[in-house]
């Protein structure tokens, strides 16, 4: 029977150091209004969204209905949001983003210039990524459309994190912040 039990707590343990893969697609077009956002969890679908910005808030469609997500939020969450993506963003091990970009102005310089600046802004923000994820493989790929117009941009990207991470990043955002304030009252 004691056996029994230390099967179930290995179990547990395991489960909670085990890497959980997580792979995120979001496509946006930009002169349609229109995005998609899919999560993958060990390759398995968790959700499928629509999305549009409609008068300051984001639309998100599923196949059943529709809901609309308010972008604002109070400051206690706010605070406790940008400490909790700190804590996720020691813990979470990048393996690859792939970004890709379908751009046309109706005018080859036109979208040549754009597609040049496009390639600037994401080699900048994929330099920033690489330099703190040295593990982390980057693509940026651009696609031209010099008689078409479309601004549709999307990445894909995959990567992984441990439940323990997870859950000590949550106690910890929490405690930061409730230790903050604390000493802010004082």
């Amino acid at each position: 029977m004691q056996s029994l039990w230390l099967i179930i707590i290995v179990f547990f343990l395991v489960l909670l150091i085990l890497p959980v893969f997580v792979k995120a697609y979001v496509s946006f077009d930009f002169l349609h209004n229109l995005g998609v956002l899919s999560l993958y969890i060990f390759f398995i679908k968790i959700l499928t969204y629509k999305i549009k910005y409609e008068k300051g808030d984001i639309v998100v469609y599923t196949n059943k209905n529709k809901k609309e997500i308010e972008v604002k939020v109070s400051n206690k969450q706010l605070r406790f949001l940008k400490q909790l993506s700190v804590q996720l963003k020691q813990k979470i091990i990048l393996k690859k983003i792939h970004i890709f970009s379908r751009i046309g102005l109706n005018d080859a310089s036109s979208t040549a210039l754009c597609i040049g600046l496009f390639n600037i802004l994401a080699s900048i923000i994929v330099g920033y990524i690489k330099f703190s994820k040295k593990s982390a493989k980057m693509i940026i790929n651009s696609n031209p459309n010099y008689n078409g117009s479309n601004f549709t941009i999307s990445i894909v990207a995959s990567c992984f994190i441990t439940l323990f991470d997870i859950i000590y990043s949550l106690i910890m955002s929490f405690v930061i912040i409730k230790r903050s304030e604390k000493y802010e009252r004082v």
